[in-house]
């Protein structure tokens, strides 16, 4: 740290032209600086590699570009680079300490976007909350929800939690439970809901669609649907077989009960 202050100060002895020299060339190494960044991610974006890693690797690379252009200004000066790397050695070593948490972020960051659990355009659950991943930086991951709130969230709690990626596969599965009241014709109710699921131009042949029975409660037998379809046709699915399912049940005097409907039925009933 002495040789660092002792370099300083022999160096502002002598400045004028030098100190002159030193501020044009630092411009100019930091017009160099950006105009390898802008080179390095048009190379990037170019190559195969994920945008999630590209966005990282930029990052770490203008964090080394700059250090390295800080550390060739202390060579103009004539100052040894060594006692300013002991100085930031202990300056890191006292940060460190006191950002451990900030750290174990940017180590998660590394594993994500190595790993790839996903990537940009994925739909996922994390840490309690949904979105769709707009960006992975070296601490948080940026995520926008369906009405287009923008969540940031830690590195850490992504790495360190429990992650659905609805976005992975290929296929979805659409689950939908229908209240039927239990005095109807079951066989009749299953053959219409896989008919309008076997007809609904969204789904999938394969595997076949299904009405399985499920619990019954308040008089209510709840009959689950289930098909596949192709994953970013997912929403759509969802939307017209809820309503398909709907005016098909009606069109063939099959109604949809809730507890409120049926309980009112009883008490009418009594």
């Amino acid at each position: 740290m002495s040789e660092l202050l002792n370099g300083l100060k022999g160096f502002m002895a002598k400045s004028g032209i030098p100190l002159l020299t030193l501020i044009v060339s630092m411009l100019i190494g930091l017009m160099i600086v950006r105009c390898l960044m802008r080179v390095f991610k048009h190379l990037l974006l170019r190559s195969n590699i994920d945008k999630l890693l590209v966005k990282f690797i930029l990052s770490v690379l203008r964090i080394c570009l700059l250090v390295a252009l800080l550390l060739a200004g202390f060579l103009m000066m004539g100052i040894p680079i060594t006692g300013f790397v002991a100085a930031i050695s202990a300056v890191a070593v006292a940060i460190g300490l006191s950002v451990q948490s900030i750290i174990g972020g940017v180590a998660s960051g590394m594993v994500l976007v190595t790993a790839h659990p996903f990537k940009v355009g994925d739909y996922i659950e994390t840490s309690g909350v949904g979105g769709t991943v707009k960006e992975v930086s070296l601490f948080a991951t940026t995520l926008v929800t369906a009405d287009g709130k923008k969540i940031l969230v830690p590195n850490s709690s992504v790495f360190g939690g429990v992650t659905i990626n609805y976005s992975a596969m290929p296929n979805r599965r659409v689950d939908i439970v229908l209240p039927i009241a239990v005095d109807s014709d079951m066989k009749k109710v299953k053959a219409v809901i896989v008919k309008t699921l076997e007809e609904n131009k969204n789904i999938l042949p394969d595997p076949a669609p299904a009405a399985i029975s499920g619990s019954v409660e308040n008089g209510i037998q709840h009959i689950t649907c289930r098909a596949y379809c192709i994953n970013s046709l997912y929403w759509d699915a969802l939307a017209s077989l809820n309503e398909e399912l709907v005016e098909n049940l009606k069109a063939n005097g099959i109604s949809l009960l809730t507890p409120a409907v049926r309980i009112q039925e009883n008490k009418e009933a009594r």
